[in-house]
């Protein structure tokens, strides 16, 4: 459950700087436009793996009993 608790705050975390204008244009500043995309992609990727890791080691939770009928 960590690991998916882990990727989901990565990938959200990731998906925030470009909703801030002047951390993005710094970031792109200092790293330039090719390697800002490629640093993006590859938080973005290592979230959703973290994510889907995450999720198929996470205990089962029964949410809900189906009627035994």
């Amino acid at each position: 459950m960590t690991l998916l608790i882990a990727g989901l705050v990565l990938f959200i975390a990731i998906h925030l700087v470009p909703s801030l204008p002047q951390v993005r244009a710094s970031l792109i500043d200092k790293l330039g436009a090719v390697s800002y995309k490629g640093l993006f992609s590859i938080g973005a990727l290592t979230g959703v793996t973290l994510m889907v890791v995450g999720f198929a080691y996470a205990d089962f939770v029964p949410v809900w009993q189906p009627p035994a009928w």
